[in-house]
Protein backbone atom coordinates (compact mmCIF):
# COMPACT_ATOMS: atom_id res chain seq x y z
CA UNK A 1 0.00 0.00 0.00
CA UNK A 2 2.80 2.43 0.89
CA UNK A 3 4.65 1.53 -2.32
CA UNK A 4 1.47 2.20 -4.32
CA UNK A 5 1.10 5.66 -2.77
CA UNK A 6 4.74 6.47 -3.49
CA UNK A 7 4.39 5.41 -7.14
CA UNK A 8 1.22 7.48 -7.54
CA UNK A 9 2.94 10.48 -6.00
CA UNK A 10 5.91 10.16 -8.37
CA UNK A 11 3.60 9.90 -11.37
CA UNK A 12 1.61 12.94 -10.27
CA UNK A 13 4.81 14.95 -9.72
CA UNK A 14 6.07 13.94 -13.17
CA UNK A 15 2.79 14.96 -14.81
CA UNK A 16 2.89 18.33 -13.09
CA UNK A 17 6.43 18.87 -14.36
CA UNK A 18 5.32 17.95 -17.89
CA UNK A 19 2.43 20.38 -17.65
CA UNK A 20 4.75 23.15 -16.47
CA UNK A 21 6.98 22.38 -19.46
CA UNK A 22 4.01 22.70 -21.80
CA UNK A 23 4.04 19.01 -22.74
CA UNK A 24 0.62 17.96 -21.39
CA UNK A 25 -2.60 19.51 -20.10
CA UNK A 26 -4.17 18.18 -16.91
CA UNK A 27 -7.85 18.66 -16.13
CA UNK A 28 -10.03 16.69 -13.71
CA UNK A 29 -7.57 13.76 -13.59
CA UNK A 30 -7.60 13.56 -17.40
CA UNK A 31 -4.38 13.94 -19.39
CA UNK A 32 -4.71 15.82 -22.71
CA UNK A 33 -1.93 15.87 -25.33
CA UNK A 34 -2.17 17.99 -28.47
CA UNK A 35 -0.07 17.36 -31.61
CA UNK A 36 2.16 20.27 -30.62
CA UNK A 37 2.61 18.79 -27.16
CA UNK A 38 3.61 15.42 -28.65
CA UNK A 39 6.52 17.21 -30.30
CA UNK A 40 7.31 18.97 -27.02
CA UNK A 41 7.46 15.57 -25.28
CA UNK A 42 9.85 14.35 -27.98
CA UNK A 43 12.04 17.42 -27.49
CA UNK A 44 12.12 16.93 -23.73
CA UNK A 45 12.95 13.24 -24.11
CA UNK A 46 15.91 14.01 -26.38
CA UNK A 47 17.08 16.76 -24.05
CA UNK A 48 17.12 14.18 -21.24
CA UNK A 49 19.25 11.85 -23.35
CA UNK A 50 16.66 9.59 -25.00
CA UNK A 51 17.67 7.79 -28.20
CA UNK A 52 16.65 10.14 -31.07
CA UNK A 53 15.79 7.23 -33.37
CA UNK A 54 13.47 5.64 -30.79
CA UNK A 55 11.83 9.01 -30.22
CA UNK A 56 11.42 9.63 -33.96
CA UNK A 57 9.81 6.20 -34.47
CA UNK A 58 6.90 7.33 -32.29
CA UNK A 59 6.26 10.36 -34.51
CA UNK A 60 4.37 10.73 -37.77
CA UNK A 61 6.15 12.06 -40.86
CA UNK A 62 5.09 15.65 -40.20
CA UNK A 63 6.25 15.39 -36.61
CA UNK A 64 9.51 13.89 -37.88
CA UNK A 65 10.05 17.00 -39.99
CA UNK A 66 9.36 19.19 -36.96
CA UNK A 67 11.86 17.17 -34.94
CA UNK A 68 14.49 17.72 -37.63
CA UNK A 69 13.79 21.46 -37.49
CA UNK A 70 14.13 21.41 -33.72
CA UNK A 71 17.56 19.72 -33.89
CA UNK A 72 18.69 22.30 -36.44
CA UNK A 73 17.45 25.20 -34.32
CA UNK A 74 19.28 23.80 -31.28
CA UNK A 75 22.47 24.02 -33.33
CA UNK A 76 21.88 27.67 -34.18
CA UNK A 77 20.10 27.37 -37.54
CA UNK A 78 17.10 29.52 -38.46
CA UNK A 79 14.58 27.01 -39.78
CA UNK A 80 11.66 26.90 -42.20
CA UNK A 81 9.41 23.97 -43.10
CA UNK A 82 7.66 23.06 -46.34
CA UNK A 83 9.47 25.67 -48.43
CA UNK A 84 7.81 26.03 -51.84
CA UNK A 85 9.71 27.40 -54.84
CA UNK A 86 8.91 27.77 -58.52
CA UNK A 87 11.45 27.23 -61.27
CA UNK A 88 10.98 26.88 -65.04
CA UNK A 89 7.25 26.37 -64.65
CA UNK A 90 7.64 23.64 -62.03
CA UNK A 91 6.88 23.74 -58.31
CA UNK A 92 9.33 22.19 -55.86
CA UNK A 93 9.10 21.65 -52.11
CA UNK A 94 11.95 21.34 -49.61
CA UNK A 95 10.88 19.76 -46.33
CA UNK A 96 13.15 21.68 -43.96
CA UNK A 97 15.59 24.55 -44.46
CA UNK A 98 18.25 25.47 -41.93
CA UNK A 99 20.15 28.73 -42.36
CA UNK A 100 23.33 29.67 -40.51
CA UNK A 101 25.77 31.88 -42.39
CA UNK A 102 27.11 30.90 -44.85
CA UNK A 103 25.14 27.63 -45.03
CA UNK A 104 21.58 26.88 -46.04
CA UNK A 105 20.89 23.20 -45.44
CA UNK A 106 18.12 21.86 -47.66
CA UNK A 107 16.79 18.75 -45.95
CA UNK A 108 14.60 16.07 -47.49
CA UNK A 109 13.04 14.07 -44.62
CA UNK A 110 12.46 10.39 -45.36
CA UNK A 111 10.41 8.67 -42.66
CA UNK A 112 12.07 5.33 -43.44
CA UNK A 113 11.82 2.69 -40.74
CA UNK A 114 14.21 0.35 -42.55
CA UNK A 115 17.10 0.74 -44.95
CA UNK A 116 15.99 1.13 -48.53
CA UNK A 117 17.48 -0.36 -51.66
CA UNK A 118 20.53 1.54 -52.95
CA UNK A 119 18.61 2.55 -56.07
CA UNK A 120 15.92 4.31 -53.99
CA UNK A 121 18.48 6.08 -51.82
CA UNK A 122 20.28 7.22 -54.96
CA UNK A 123 17.05 8.52 -56.48
CA UNK A 124 16.25 10.49 -53.30
CA UNK A 125 19.71 12.11 -53.37
CA UNK A 126 19.47 12.96 -57.07
CA UNK A 127 16.03 14.53 -56.67
CA UNK A 128 17.13 16.61 -53.69
CA UNK A 129 20.17 17.88 -55.58
CA UNK A 130 17.90 18.93 -58.45
CA UNK A 131 15.64 20.82 -56.03
CA UNK A 132 18.62 22.65 -54.57
CA UNK A 133 20.00 23.52 -58.01
CA UNK A 134 16.57 24.86 -58.93
CA UNK A 135 16.54 26.97 -55.76
CA UNK A 136 19.98 28.38 -56.57
CA UNK A 137 18.76 29.61 -59.94
CA UNK A 138 15.85 31.58 -58.47
CA UNK A 139 17.51 32.51 -55.19
CA UNK A 140 17.06 36.27 -55.68
CA UNK A 141 13.31 35.78 -55.35
CA UNK A 142 13.55 34.12 -51.95
CA UNK A 143 16.52 35.72 -50.17
CA UNK A 144 14.42 37.59 -47.61
CA UNK A 145 12.17 34.59 -46.94
CA UNK A 146 15.25 32.41 -46.40
CA UNK A 147 16.60 34.83 -43.76
CA UNK A 148 19.91 35.41 -45.50
CA UNK A 149 19.68 39.17 -46.01
CA UNK A 150 23.03 40.79 -45.34
CA UNK A 151 25.04 37.60 -45.84
CA UNK A 152 28.27 37.94 -47.80
CA UNK A 153 28.00 34.47 -49.32
CA UNK A 154 25.58 31.56 -49.40
CA UNK A 155 26.29 27.85 -49.78
CA UNK A 156 23.34 25.54 -50.32
CA UNK A 157 23.73 21.92 -49.26
CA UNK A 158 21.26 19.14 -50.15
CA UNK A 159 20.78 16.59 -47.36
CA UNK A 160 18.64 13.44 -47.18
CA UNK A 161 17.60 12.75 -43.59
CA UNK A 162 16.34 9.28 -42.70
CA UNK A 163 14.60 7.75 -39.72
CA UNK A 164 16.37 4.44 -40.22
CA UNK A 165 19.97 4.29 -39.00
CA UNK A 166 21.48 3.76 -42.43
CA UNK A 167 25.25 3.54 -42.66
CA UNK A 168 26.86 6.92 -43.32
CA UNK A 169 27.23 7.52 -47.03
CA UNK A 170 27.10 10.07 -49.81
CA UNK A 171 25.51 9.93 -53.22
CA UNK A 172 27.27 12.24 -55.68
CA UNK A 173 28.34 14.36 -52.73
CA UNK A 174 24.86 14.50 -51.16
CA UNK A 175 25.04 13.27 -47.53
CA UNK A 176 22.56 10.61 -46.37
CA UNK A 177 22.16 11.19 -42.63
CA UNK A 178 20.18 9.36 -39.94
CA UNK A 179 18.27 11.47 -37.40
CA UNK A 180 20.30 9.57 -34.83
CA UNK A 181 23.48 11.15 -36.20
CA UNK A 182 22.19 14.56 -37.25
CA UNK A 183 23.74 16.52 -34.40
CA UNK A 184 27.16 14.95 -34.96
CA UNK A 185 26.87 15.66 -38.67
CA UNK A 186 26.03 19.32 -38.06
CA UNK A 187 29.04 19.67 -35.77
CA UNK A 188 31.35 18.32 -38.49
CA UNK A 189 30.21 20.45 -41.42
CA UNK A 190 32.98 22.72 -42.66
CA UNK A 191 31.53 25.12 -45.23
CA UNK A 192 34.97 25.94 -46.62
CA UNK A 193 36.16 22.41 -47.38
CA UNK A 194 35.10 21.17 -50.81
CA UNK A 195 34.07 17.69 -49.77
CA UNK A 196 30.29 17.94 -50.02
CA UNK A 197 28.09 18.83 -52.97
CA UNK A 198 27.64 22.50 -52.16
CA UNK A 199 25.82 24.76 -54.55
CA UNK A 200 27.29 28.23 -54.18
CA UNK A 201 25.26 31.42 -54.45
CA UNK A 202 27.79 34.24 -54.46
CA UNK A 203 26.25 37.59 -53.67
CA UNK A 204 27.26 41.00 -54.97
CA UNK A 205 25.50 44.32 -54.75
CA UNK A 206 23.63 43.75 -57.98
CA UNK A 207 24.07 40.17 -59.13
CA UNK A 208 23.90 36.61 -57.90
CA UNK A 209 26.54 34.37 -59.42
CA UNK A 210 25.51 30.76 -59.06
CA UNK A 211 27.68 27.70 -59.62
CA UNK A 212 27.56 24.08 -58.55
CA UNK A 213 30.69 23.08 -56.68
CA UNK A 214 32.24 19.70 -56.08
CA UNK A 215 31.66 16.17 -57.29
CA UNK A 216 33.03 14.35 -54.24
CA UNK A 217 31.62 10.90 -53.59
CA UNK A 218 34.13 9.32 -51.24
CA UNK A 219 33.97 11.55 -48.14
CA UNK A 220 32.14 10.06 -45.17
CA UNK A 221 31.59 11.95 -41.89
CA UNK A 222 33.33 10.39 -38.90
CA UNK A 223 30.33 9.43 -36.82
CA UNK A 224 30.07 7.33 -33.67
Amino acid sequence: MIRSKICRSLIEDSLVELQMAGAVTLADEVIYVTPEQRLRIAELAMTKGADPERVARELGWQEFESLAGWVLSREGYATSKHFILKHSGHKHEIDVLGAKEPLVLCVDCKHWHHGWAPSKIMKAAEQQLLRVQSLSEVFTMYGRKLRVMGWRSVRLLPVVLTLADLSSRMIDGVPIVSILRLRDFLCQIDPWVETLRYVDVRLSSQTLLVSAVGDATSWTPVLP
